[in-house]
């Protein structure tokens, strides 16, 4: 991976991993650990105050982030498990000259210890399904 590549990744780490929202029975639901650890923004992050939108791996690496501040716009998928999904099969653009992409291979089946961990977060109804589905090592 380029740098490029790394800092697309990074970025989309950032907003859904830290920071991401998942839509449950019509409300906002927090997924990132930067919001299940801080009230503040886990208030500002449900509310109308902020931009909301879907969320899609490839538009999302491509968007700048806010660290010294409550974030203004906030990515959210339907569940963890379509999240999941869009991560596994992504490709970021990469440098214009070489056309490669960056492609998530480096994936594995999630562990019976990250299941048991996320079914400690706000969104469970995909759990049962979970364990099939690939994620970052």
């Amino acid at each position: 991976a380029n740098d490029q590549q790394i800092e697309q990744l990074a970025t989309v780490y950032w907003f859904i991993i830290e920071f991401g929202l998942c839509r449950q029975q019509g409300r906002y639901k927090a997924i990132g650990a930067g919001l299940l650890s801080s009230y503040g923004e886990l208030m500002h992050s449900c509310s109308d105050a902020p931009e909301h939108r879907a969320f899609d791996p490839e538009t999302t690496a491509l968007q700048k982030y806010e660290d010294a501040d409550y974030q203004p716009l906030y990515f959210v998928a339907d569940s963890i498990l379509e999240a999941m999904i869009k991560l596994r099969s992504c490709h970021f653009t990469t440098h214009e000259h070489t056309g490669k992409k960056l492609s998530n291979t480096h994936l594995s089946p999630a562990s019976e210890y990250q299941t048991n961990e996320l079914a400690n977060c706000c969104i469970l109804e995909s759990l049962p399904r979970l364990a099939k589905v690939p994620v970052f090592l």
